[in-house]
């Protein structure tokens, strides 16, 4: 795939385990992009940010989106680890409207762009981020931060360190986790979780720190 290479996969983006989510979705990704790059971006086009009355998280989408390259589909909808699963060394995520028939996922070779840093809203460190994802675990840095109220959409950065499996999106993996531990600053949805339906615009990076930390940027977005 080169650095100008653009990829479409129309029709609407299953979350995971919803209707759509299906071994024919994981086949037509895959089909579209054999060899994903190492610097992998999925632009999310949806009719709308909710189903069935219920807000959906875009990390979902994600998810899906990389297990295309990441598990054996042969094996849906048990998705078997390949022995040597696709590992992004940065990954975009965005999500933004759609007409109806126009729904889809753009993919693309792009690292994600780094955030104004005058348009930040939390800049933080977390020393020791969680790697499974349990219900009302509490980040010491978020203790004393405030929820982010002063629009509805949100973008968050998230660098960890070169070691990190940034392409794993479960329950047990870096990034969803650390995101469901971040109500302090998402806010919380009708069933008590995190909001992360707020974040429309999430971009992840690895760089050379040799820790366990990673660095959390939030800004308003779209």
């Amino acid at each position: 795939m080169n650095q100008q290479d653009k990829v479409w996969v129309g029709g609407v983006p299953p979350v995971s385990g919803g209707k759509g989510h299906t071994a024919e979705y994981h086949l037509a990704v895959a089909a579209a992009l054999p060899v994903p790059a190492p610097n992998i971006a999925l632009h999310f086009h949806v009719e709308a940010y909710t189903r069935r009355g219920q807000y959906f998280d875009m990390e979902s989408l994600g998810y899906v989106a990389l297990q295309s390259w990441r598990r054996d589909v042969s094996v849906f909808p048990g998705l078997r680890s390949l022995p040597n699963p696709y590992r992004p060394e940065s990954i975009w995520l965005t999500m933004s409207l759609a007409s109806r028939g126009c729904e889809g996922v753009e993919i693309a070779n792009e690292q994600p762009p780094f955030p104004d840093p005058g348009s930040l809203v939390a800049d933080v460190t977390v020393a020791k981020p969680p790697n499974l994802s349990i219900r009302g675990t509490v980040l010491p840095e978020l203790a004393n931060t405030s929820e982010l109220l002063d629009a509805d959409w949100l973008g968050l950065e998230l660098t960890f360190g070169n070691e990190v499996d940034v392409g794993e999106f479960g329950f047990a993996g870096p990034i969803k986790p650390l995101i469901d531990a971040m109500s302090p600053l998402l806010g919380r949805d009708r069933s008590g979780g995190p909001a992360d339906h707020r974040l429309h615009d999430l971009r992840i990076r690895t760089d050379e720190r040799s820790d366990q930390s990673v660095r959390i940027r939030f800004w308003y977005s779209d």
